[in-house]
């Protein structure tokens, strides 16, 4: 009897150690969340998403995705990543009420599998300008011609439907999930992620591994999703990758600057526009800048600190205005970000804030150089006071709530009569009695 139960528990344990052997291992599902403007940040993140799945021999990259479109060169460079990655690439545009709108169409086409899910929506792949405008003349069909070539390389890469993609970009068109997977454009609809790993388990796609095309497997049910994190620099960046809020902060440091040079001392505008100036700096490297346009805006705040400084009857502040509406238009003109421009009206509108501050500001500061100065030693000029003891040579006098030693022009006056300071030598007042308000004034002996 005994012999049969170790026979028994033998077989057992050999059996449960092939089907432990036979057994998928886990699969590391690493989720990075796209959740706004395709930027350079985005595209870094992307990538470390992909490296960190990488270091793991079952690793696999899960995209949340939600999103409005963002930069072409970004979205050039995260589709050449999520084509070349050495682990799969599973695109989910979620939750309900999400989209993969323009550079988003483009990132779902590239993905191995793409998922959606009920009530979100993909397409309108339409090259416009990142601030919302639409683009004229060469520049046009230039940018659609290779937006065309790229989309189509895509779909026709993927297997999926290579004529819809067209449509997507020549003609922005949108359609639903359900439209989406009737059309070959994604893999299946779920509304959670369970219910995606359910419906693409067992689905083999291939991957390029150190320049070879692999197959892999996923079997993805049941494990864990780890969460790509940020760390405080990259969090920062995700918020300023972005032209307007740029635009907000170039403003604000332009203003903070001109400000604590206007006023010095006020010390809170500058340190205000210092920090704004420093964020716009730290966001260029995020989104790609024209640095002739950066140097035709700081040459726009030195014209409008010179003004202060120089008598030019407003030329300088017309040739800061100038310089500043010339660098504005070239900001995001550059090779990386074909599209990415700022609307002319947006350029009049931030001139005629800037130019109204300065214009203001200048008014006034002339204003109050003609006043008569009302702090310091010639502010006492010509304020009255009493005379605290007998003035003679010396005494002592009341004025703006201070004691002060004083002299008396004239003839000597008594303590208690009303005085006029007359002038100031040194921390000496010259005062006189004012006729007919108390006390009596006798020549000096």
């Amino acid at each position: 009897m005994r012999d049969r139960r170790f026979i028994f528990c033998f077989i057992a344990f050999f059996v449960l150690a092939g089907i432990l052997v036979s057994r998928p291992a886990d699969a590391a599902i690493y989720q990075v969340t796209i959740d706004g403007p395709i930027t350079g940040f985005t595209r870094d993140y992307l990538r470390k998403g992909i490296r960190k799945a990488s270091t793991d021999p079952k690793g696999v990259v899960l995209i949340r995705l939600d999103t409005p479109g963002g930069l072409i060169s970004a979205t050039q460079e995260m589709v050449k990543n999520m084509l070349n990655a050495p682990v799969p690439v599973i695109v989910y545009v979620a939750p309900s009420g999400a989209r993969a709108g323009s550079a988003g169409t483009f990132l779902t086409l590239a993905a191995h599998v793409a998922a959606m899910a009920s009530g979100t929506h993909i397409g309108a792949a339409h090259p416009i300008l990142l601030t919302g405008g639409d683009l004229k003349g060469d520049i046009r069909k230039k940018v659609m011609n290779d937006t065309l070539a790229f989309i189509r390389s895509i779909a026709q890469k993927r297997g999926r439907n290579a004529k819809w993609a067209e449509e997507a970009v020549r003609k922005s068109v949108s359609i639903t999930a359900k439209e989406a997977l009737k059309k070959g454009i994604i893999d299946c609809v779920a509304d959670t992620d369970d219910a995606l790993f359910r419906k693409i388990e067992g689905k083999t796609v291939e991957v390029v591994v150190k320049g070879e095309i692999r197959k892999r497997t996923l079997h993805l049910i049941g494990q864990t999703i780890r969460p790509v994190t940020l760390s405080l620099g990259e969090k920062i960046g995700q918020k300023l990758g972005n032209p307007q809020v740029m635009l907000i902060l170039l403003v604000i440091g332009i203003l903070g600057i001109y400000l604590e040079v206007k006023t010095p001392g006020a010390t809170l505008p500058g340190v205000i526009g210092t920090v704004a100036l420093i964020g716009f700096l730290f966001a260029s490297r995020i989104l790609p800048i024209n640095y002739m346009g950066v140097i035709l805006i700081f040459m726009a705040i030195i014209f409008f600190i010179a003004e202060i400084y120089v008598v030019s009857f407003g030329a300088l502040t017309l040739a800061g205005l100038a310089s500043l509406a010339i660098g504005l238009k070239l900001l995001f003109q550059t090779e990386r970000s074909i599209g990415v421009q700022i609307p002319l009206s947006t350029i009049i509108g931030i001139v005629a804030v800037i130019g109204g501050v300065v214009v203001i500001l200048g008014t006034l500061l002339a204003r109050d150089l003609r006043r008569k100065k009302r702090t310091g030693r010639e502010g006492l000029i010509g304020e009255s006071g009493v005379a605290k003891t007998h003035i003679g040579k010396t005494g002592k006098v009341f004025v703006h709530g201070e004691i002060w030693d004083a002299c008396s022009q004239g003839g000597e006056i008594e303590a208690g009569c009303s005085i006029r300071v007359k002038g100031v030598k040194r921390l000496l007042l010259v005062v006189e009695e004012i006729e007919g308000i108390g006390g009596s004034r006798k020549p000096f002996r």
